[in-house]
């Protein structure tokens, strides 16, 4: 069976797609040729030839790009890219079963399909290639559903040919606006008789893949109509070429039964057209990365929004919106740019409901193995064993598993299947098995809780230990409690500091905002909105965010009344000369050290000197001549800052 590989590739810088890049596919074995089952020299030979080269990001690359599996064992397949000299590989892909997990889960689902379209964006009067790969034996038959909430259209596809398929949907229309939901159901029939009989007795020792979904592509196909079209490809076969793999199969399972096999996929329909918005702010001065600087409280300044459409042209009479955010806030609660337009207009998004009718399908042979196994076992092994009735087989459900799913109870060895519901009666000297305690011996891979015990152990597992008193602290010689002692003599000590030091002016500040603006202005005829801002007693970054509605210019399309449009810039608030204390670690006495500010301005535009002056403060109750910390040299330092150096550290020498 073979199947298709489509590859993408994706920045690690900014996680943006790679199209167009080259990409090396190889089919290689997971673990060496000790994995493989019954593999020929020449089918292990055959794995150094299946590779190929594809395009990133390019749909119509796997039909180039077709590999099978030359027999049954583990096997991955593996990406690699060279861009600019640099080699990078993706995960590898782990493909095929060995023979440990088809004894473990044997064969009990038919493959899957996918849809692949050849775009992600439609457009009304457009038109979508879409890629499947038909697995199956013969020529099926197939409905195509696509639509949104509002509205859907079908069509029927009397024939897909096995392998590769482009079915073409050409002239969408208001069923694919705002999005576009795609069903391509599969009806999948028995092969004549003297096939299915003749498919049996050659069964060999082939493999058939998982069914997972396979990401496959062919090339564009020709000219559209104004109804679906589909172009097949040349990978053909009939009916009398099926071949069953000679692996374990489930025996509710029967590989050649009719089936009703399904995939969707959704695209992404025309979207509401959107506003053009540009949002400048005008500060007292600008940081080095060009971003407005304002003062707490005085700073004053203007934010601008501008209003055009796709085209560029200005949008006379929007009502913007402006608010100003403190960043610190936006951080702790995430609240991101809003899309108004996709917010207001409806969700067209829909889902289709498929009721087929492979779970109430089945055979004579699996109802009779199912009630053969399950009259032994109750007969035979344990009358009190489940009456396990399934006569459907188990869906194989896709993903990366470390181990095999759990088979139907008919394919389970009746000694496995017993010990799943055996009871140890052995009194062993172990309490029950609870979290974080010891367990007892295992059972058919797990711990049983269950286990009886002896009648001291069921005392000790309940027995409560009981935690010593603590001891009440002790009070302080005063009487008073130490809690009480501590409080007083820390306030005695802010007090008594606070009388020594000099007077200094602090900044007290308690009138901080969140929201430092909230304002709505109507847009002029050059499609401007301006508003004043004066800037809150908050220090730090602040989100400016402005959100525009009007009417629904002539120049554009969109079909709604009012058409919406967002931007955002930021803003800082900062004082015009900051110090950040830069000091050692620790030191002792007697040591000589430096300590200082770092210096910062800014802003600027122009050359500013600053003078830092250090003063010793005595610590309270003593007197200045029993100070151990003295300066050793000036206690004033000058700094130079510039345009181009904003910030410059004043260091003292102490000893």
């Amino acid at each position: 069976m073979a199947f298709g590989v489509k590859a993408d590739a994706f920045s690690n810088e900014d996680d943006s797609p790679v199209i167009g890049a080259e990409v090396q596919v190889t089919l290689t074995a997971a673990n060496g040729t000790t994995s493989l089952t019954n593999c020929t020299a020449d089918q292990i030979d055959s794995l150094s030839r299946k590779k190929c080269a594809i395009k990133s990001g390019n749909a119509s690359a796997a039909t180039s790009c077709q590999l099978t599996l030359p027999c049954m064992g583990d096997f991955q397949l593996k990406g690699c890219i060279t861009i600019s000299g640099k080699s990078s590989c993706g995960k590898p892909l782990r493909v095929g079963r060995n023979a440990s997990w088809w004894e473990a889960s044997p064969w009990s689902a038919g493959p899957a399909i996918q849809i692949i379209p050849d775009r992600q964006n439609v457009t009304i009067g457009g038109d979508v290639k879409l890629i499947v790969q038909n697995p199956w034996w013969g020529p099926t038959s197939g409905l195509l559903v696509w639509g949104n909430a509002i509205k859907r259209q079908t069509r029927t596809l009397s024939q897909v040919p096995p392998g590769v398929s482009t079915i073409t949907i050409s002239g969408i229309g208001e069923e694919c606006q705002g999005s576009c939901r795609v069903m391509l159901v599969l009806a999948v029939a028995r092969p004549p008789a003297a096939t299915a009989a003749a498919a049996k007795e050659r069964r060999n020792l082939g493999f058939i893949p998982l069914p997972f979904t396979i990401k496959i592509t062919t090339s564009p196909a020709g000219p559209t109509t104004g109804q679906p079209k589909l172009q097949t490809s040349s990978q053909t076969s009939s009916a009398a070429d099926v071949t069953l793999p000679a692996v374990p199969t489930s025996k509710l399972f029967d590989p050649l039964a009719p089936r009703t096999v399904y995939a969707e996929v959704t695209l992404n329909g025309p979207q509401t057209e959107e506003l053009d918005v540009a949002v400048a702010v005008e500060g007292q001065s600008k940081t080095a990365q060009g971003t407005a600087l304002f003062q707490p409280k005085t700073g004053a300044g203007s934010i601008r929004v501008s209003v055009t459409d796709d085209g560029g042209k200005a949008v006379p009479g929007a009502e913007v919106t402006v608010l100003v955010v403190d960043k610190a806030f936006l951080d702790l609660m995430p609240y991101p740019l809003q899309n108004v337009s996709t917010t207001v207009v409806p969700d067209l998004s829909t889902t289709f409901s498929l009721t087929d009718l492979n779970a109430f399908r089945t055979s004579r042979e699996a109802i009779n193995a199912t009630f053969t196994t399950l009259q032994r076992r109750l007969t035979q092994l344990d009358p009190w064993l489940p009456i396990d009735s399934d006569v459907t087989p188990r869906s194989y459900i896709s993903g990366d598993y470390n181990a095999p799913p759990s088979p139907a109870a008919v394919d389970i060895p009746d000694w496995k299947y017993l010990a799943m519901y055996t009871t140890p009666i052995t009194v062993l000297p172990y309490k029950a098995c609870v979290f974080g305690d010891v367990c007892p011996v295992p059972v058919f891979g797990m711990f049983s809780s269950s286990t009886i015990m002896m009648a001291s152990e069921a005392v000790a597992a309940n027995t409560v230990m009981t935690a010593a008193p603590r001891a009440a602290p002790a009070p302080a010689p005063n009487g008073i409690p130490v809690a009480a002692v501590a409080k007083s003599a820390a306030a005695t000590f802010v007090a008594g500091s606070a009388q020594q030091q000099p007077v200094v002016e602090l900044r007290v500040e308690g009138n901080f905002k969140v929201t430092a603006l909230f304002t709505t202005v109507k847009a002029g005829a050059d499609g401007t909105a301006v508003t004043s801002f004066t800037a809150p007693e908050n220090l730090g970054q602040f989100v400016v965010r402005a959100y525009a509605a009007a009417p629904k210019p002539a120049s554009m399309s969109a079909p709604v009344d009012v058409v919406y449009g967002a931007a955002e810039s930021e803003l800082v608030v900062r004082r015009q000369v900051s110090l950040t204390p830069s000091l050692p670690r620790q030191v002792r006495a007697g040591d000589n050290f430096t300590a200082g500010v770092l210096v910062e301005a800014p802003g600027i535009t122009q050359e500013t000197k600053v003078t830092v002056t250090a003063t010793l403060v005595t610590p309270p109750g003593s007197n200045t001549s029993s100070n151990p910390l003295a300066l050793n040299g000036p206690a004033s330092i000058t700094v130079t800052l510039t345009p181009g150096n904003t910030q410059q550290e004043a260091r003292f020498n102490f000893r």
